[in-house]
């Protein structure tokens, strides 16, 4: 298997300038506020979108698979030799185009179905951790627990 290509903050900025660019273009008009989160553990990835309107509702919103593509890029960029890399992450964008984003790599992340066990096997095959870096949630689904 090949090695992930690290990326720099740099390039780690360069990606997160795309997505901001594919959701802008891909936004209907009047939005408040675009969120993005991204879950995953080996190759077992959840994903979605939605909009806050000025008036309060959220809805769905529907990214091009491109969108989707630069996380798993960025995902595998930033894993760390000894702490792999972030489960889950959330990508806001506010008027007119400010964006945060925030990656966790130690909580286990809200997953809309169940994983299955395997893939926590995979991800440290792909993105491997020591020891002391391995959450003790992640080692119990390891466990199949």
């Amino acid at each position: 298997m090949n090695s992930p290509t690290p990326l720099g903050p740099v390039e780690q900025n360069e990606l997160l300038s795309q997505l901001t660019t594919i959701a802008l273009d891909n936004a209907p008009e009047g939005w408040l506020r675009i969120f993005a989160e991204y879950r995953a553990v080996g190759n077992y990835v959840e994903s979605g979108a939605g909009i806050k309107w000025p008036d309060g509702r959220v809805t769905q919103f529907a990214l091009p698979e491109s969108f989707w593509n630069l996380f798993w890029t960025l995902r595998a960029g930033m894993a760390g030799p000894e702490t792999g890399t972030w489960v889950s992450s959330l990508f806001r964008i506010q008027q007119p185009d400010t964006y945060e984003v925030k990656f966790n790599r130690e909580v286990e992340p809200r997953w809309a179905a169940e994983p299955p066990t395997a893939e926590f096997a995979r991800e440290l095959e792909m993105f491997p951790r020591t020891q002391e870096n391995i959450p003790d949630w992640f080692r119990a689904r390891l466990a199949g627990s």
